[in-house]
């Protein structure tokens, strides 16, 4: 036997050799075909036709070895050929296909063993399956057509008795092959190649598919997955015209649904202008590798514009243009760019998560007079998150499309959805290509029903057209002794509360305040909060409530703005500001009033105030029904006589509308909580279970703060209420685990459509999934996902969530502009005059109705549970003398950080102080960066890549006092790494 000759692994080879490597126990290499055959063959004829190809191509008889370290394949001159007959007479096709997929997802051993197999199975005299596999090290697509077609040219020229003609100039045409791609990685082509590529892609794109699934580890984003499996049959008629259509403008059917495809995922995922698609490419550059066999393809890397005013023609020549630039450098190795590229960014994420490739088969594949018909195989696994192969066998089957994709990135109900949805736009393109890529329908009929109306079914019976005072006047007639408040030792039943309140509406009406007035109230949590609200809601006013621990000046602002002309307050507890008349509600001699001014459901009720972008706090007026759909027949929770509801929340924030009407509405008690007793967890815990608070609503700040500390009394609720910001899994988890209460709610909204829009129950599958959804709307209330030009976007599409129904707001007071820009006509009601409310926050629907809370759209964002305009704290920061430009970002710590410019230096804690005069708490920046100027993008934007980030002297600190001894230390220590800051102190 002569000594096989050894030659080193080209650069492709390579990559494929360390990959399987380190994944040793997968099949992802594995490649090949399977060919059905009717009528006789002769087994001798065939196997002489095998050997003397397997004779002919070097690749066939490649080996791997490992010698020293040095990893090489050997060209064996004489080889066992790997071909085994199996006489399955008798057995069924379905046994035999079974045996063959389990040998297509075998691994091949690396080292001394053929790199591929082929197997007969013999079912009948007339009925044969032949199955070819390889490894990828040493045949790619087109080789496993060129074995199939030269064993089917031998095996005619034995049968008609003719003598082989083989070609020995293929006996050594790989190894030409892989010495000449040494020579190339040397060479200044290589590294004007490396330029270009480095040049395309100076970094790794964000991933195009997100995973809610914690399983999916960053560091696996490379690895040889299993997959699933999705079929859309596209037809030999729409092939046609594809292909068609694509000469008329000098492209391929590939630059075609590059096209599509880029368009389409760029529109259903994150609007992305630049999509990164990986398109196989033969790699062969002469003649004698076009009749070759071995590994030489590689995967390019096609960039498609998604310009979405761009037509479907215009972006098929960008495709076709760019794929011809990339051409001239496909011979770069991929996985150098990758490995680059993953070096720069620390992590070893994908080029692409898409790969196409058109795959057309040969039809002269045939054994005499026996008809073959080649059938695809798919190994299991992808590389790729999702992998789609176009099967093109001519005439014989009808041509598919074959997506093979991640299951833990998609659904078979969604990879459904995507196959229909592209059905469909094929079909668009083809009738109309001018249209604009912005333009493309996405929803079919019955998916633009589903997500508007089935969705959208929260229609519920609740007394719509009754004020508050008149449906709380039922409940005092109802049960006129039950407890409506505690208040500390101070007990209040629904007669008492009622007439406390009749007696304040006297002299209400004593101080000319009467129907459409606006009276502002800034009391502590309490009885004479609630009396107060009570008893302007009976002189026909709408209450204001006024943050007590709000800057002066910001106090001021609100009651400026509302007009009102008096403000409540309890004793001397009371603001220190000009030109307002108080009114003391604990006064006692109060005279009832004759009668009350007469309102409507749909009049104001309350103006609460939030956060606005110009420096001015805007005034959301909401009215009765809006209140009264929250908490009767609401769909989300059934509240009762016999509920307690914990009074937590600030009443100056909409939080408290839901723990004040949801008690008030439905014959349930008030049970106040004080500031000192939810400053202190364990005292909180302690009055809940005293209490038997049966409703409680935490923001998810608190939740996360007291979850382990309210434990005893979460497990005693029958609901608790969270939202306000995205919830913490781990810390859901635990509660559910440990300490659940009946109901556990997710509540998300706006203060716009008055506290909740939608709500989930959540479960414990929720919390290990890693995302929190933020539900269904509640009853009587309908949401809309929408794109830019406010069109419904499909299921699972990311788009700006509009809110409708009868919790929506009246507008913004005093804000005619504002309040056409934010509340905008309901296009897809029937209802006269219906409107919409655009909350900015970007949310998709789940294929079960459900939404998942994605982020902002804009430069609003919640700390600590409360919504912020950040251009308001920029225009106070920009107010301050010698302050010019300003920007206020928040970090992925929740904190805010204030950059700005100056003429002189100014220093963290006095900016502090001078801003803690005019905005709340919540609302001051927890550093200060003075920058000389900011910089700009090529496109004139703020470049905020280029803001330096704070160090410990930005911070504004307050006077510094170290915590004292283990505890203290080992508590600050956990807390700064919590808050992701230097320091924490006393």
């Amino acid at each position: 036997m002569i000594e096989p000759r050894c030659i080193s692994l080209s650069s492709t080879q390579q990559s494929v050799w360390l990959d399987q490597l380190l994944s040793p126990d997968t099949p992802s290499y594995n490649i090949g075909v399977t060919v059905e055959i009717h009528g006789t063959v002769d087994h001798a004829l065939f196997a002489s036709a095998l050997r003397a190809v397997v004779a002919q191509f070097d690749a066939l008889r490649l080996m791997i070895s490992d010698r020293d370290g040095q990893v090489q394949q050997q060209v064996a001159e004489h080889l066992q050929v790997p071909f085994t007959f199996h006489d399955w007479r008798g057995e069924s096709e379905e046994r035999a296909m079974a045996a063959i997929e389990q040998l297509n997802r075998t691994p091949f051993s690396l080292h001394g063993q053929p790199l591929w197999g082929m197997e007969w199975f013999q079912l009948s005299d007339t009925h044969a399956l032949w199955n070819s596999r390889y490894h990828h090290l040493i045949s790619d697509g087109t080789s496993v057509g060129l074995v199939g077609q030269a064993v089917s040219a031998a095996y005619n020229q034995l049968f008609v008795g003719e003598p082989l003609q083989l070609d020995p100039v293929l006996a050594q045409g790989y190894r030409s092959f892989v010495a000449s791609d040494r020579d190339y990685i040397d060479s200044a082509r290589h590294a004007k190649a490396r330029d270009f590529w480095l040049e395309q892609f100076p970094a790794l794109p964000e991933p195009l598919f997100q995973s809610a699934s914690p399983s999916r580890d960053p560091a696996s984003a490379s690895e040889p997955q299993p997959s699933a499996q999705a079929i859309w049959t596209l037809g030999h008629q729409r092939l046609a015209l594809m292909t068609q259509w694509a000469r008329t403008q000098g492209a391929t059917l590939s630059h075609c649904l590059s096209a599509l495809l880029g368009g389409y995922f760029s529109r259903v995922t994150d609007q992305r202008e630049r999509l990164v698609i990986g398109v196989p490419v033969h790699n062969r550059s002469n003649p004698l590798q076009k009749r070759t066999v071995g590994m030489f393809s590689s995967v390019l890397p096609l960039t498609v514009e998604v310009d979405p005013a761009a037509s479907f023609v215009e972006t098929v020549q960008k495709v076709a243009s760019q794929t011809l630039r990339s051409y001239r450098h496909q011979r770069y190795p991929l996985q150098s760019l990758h490995r680059e590229l993953r070096a720069r960014a620390g992590h070893p994420g994908q080029l692409f998560e898409l790969m196409l490739s058109v795959e057309q088969y040969p039809g002269d594949v045939n054994l005499a007079s026996a008809r073959c018909a080649l059938r695809t195989w798919h190994n299991g696994y992808e590389r790729y998150p999702l992998a789609i192969y176009l099967r093109h066998y001519e005439a014989q089957v009808e041509p598919f499309l074959e997506f093979n994709y991640d299951p833990r990135l998609f659904s078979a109900e969604q990879m459904a959805t995507h196959l229909r949805r592209l059905e469909c736009l094929t079909d668009q393109v083809l009738a109309e290509p001018t249209r604009a890529l912005g333009d493309w329908v996405l929803l079919d009929t019955a998916e633009r029903q589903q997500i508007l109306d089935d969705f959208n079914a929260s229609s519920r019976d609740y007394p719509a057209d009754e004020p508050l005072p008149v449906l709380f006047a039922g409940q005092v007639q109802r049960r006129p002794d039950a407890c409506a408040l505690l208040d500390g030792a101070q007990t209040l039943s629904y007669r008492q509360l009622d007439q406390r309140a009749e007696h304040l509406a006297g002299h209400l009406a004593t101080c000319g305040i009467g129907a459409g007035d606006a009276v502002a109230l800034c009391l502590a949590r309490g009885a004479a909060l609630i009396v107060s609200i009570l008893a302007i809601l009976k002189r026909g006013a709408c209450y204001v409530p006024i943050d007590r621990e709000a800057p002066t000046a910001h106090q001021a602002r609100v009651l400026a703005d509302c007009g009102s002309a008096w403000l409540l307050v309890a004793g001397d507890d009371r603001p220190a500001l000009e030109n307002v008349r108080f009114i003391d509600v604990a006064a006692s001699d109060h005279a009832l009033a004759e009668s009350h001014p007469a309102r409507g459901a749909g009049d104001v009720a309350y103006i609460m105030y939030t956060s606005g972008s110009t420096g001015t706090p805007k005034g959301v007026q909401v009215p009765h029904r809006a209140i009264t759909r929250l908490v009767r027949n609401n769909g989300f929770a059934e509240f009762t006589a016999q509920d307690r509801f914990a009074l937590a929340a600030n009443p100056a924030f909409d939080a408290s509308t839901l723990e004040i009407w949801g008690a008030l509405l439905n014959g349930g008690c008030l049970v106040v909580c004080p500031r000192e007793t939810l400053l202190d967890a364990a005292r909180f815990n302690e009055h809940l279970l005293h209490h038997e608070v049966s409703v409680l609503w935490l923001t998810a700040g608190l939740f996360h703060q007291y979850a382990e500390a309210l434990a005893p009394a979460f497990g005693a609720l029958r609901y608790l209420m969270v939202g306000g910001d995205v919830l913490d899994p781990r810390r859901i988890e635990k509660v559910l685990r440990h300490s659940p209460p009946k109901h556990l709610l997710n509540g998300y909204g706006p203060t716009e459509n008055t506290t909740f829009t939608t709500t989930h129950t959540i479960t414990l599958e929720d919390a290990l999934a890693g995302d929190i959804p933020i539900g269904r709307p509640v009853g009587n209330t309908q949401v809309y996902v929408l794109d830019e030009q406010r069109r419904p976007v499909p299921i699972g599409v990311a788009g700006e969530l509009y809110v409708g129904g009868d919790g929506l707001a009246l507008g913004y007071l005093n804000q005619p502009r504002l309040s056409a820009e934010r509340f905008v006509a309901n296009p897809f009601s029937q209802v006269p005059g219906a409107r919409l409310y655009r909350t900015g926050d970007l949310v998709r629907w789940r294929v079960d109705g459900v939404l998942l809370f994605l982020g902002r759209n804009d430069f609003q964002v919640k700390i600590r549970g409360f919504r912020i305009e950040l251009g308001e704290i920029e225009a106070q920061l920009k107010a301050l003398p010698g302050i010019g430009e300003a920007l206020v970002l928040a970090d992925a710590q929740q904190r805010l950080l204030a950059y700005f410019s100056a003429t002189e230096a100014q220093a963290p804690n006095a900016l502090r102080a001078r801003l803690a005069a005019v905005l709340p708490d919540y609302m001051l920046p927890a550093a200060f960066v003075q920058v000389e100027s900011f910089a700009l993008t090529a496109n004139g934007k703020l470049d905020r890549h280029a803001l330096p980030q704070p160090d410990e002297q930005h911070f504004a600190l307050h006077c510094y006092e170290a915590p004292q001894g283990p505890v203290e230390t080992r508590l600050a220590e956990l807390w700064a790494e919590v808050l992701g800051v230097p320091r924490v102190g006393r």
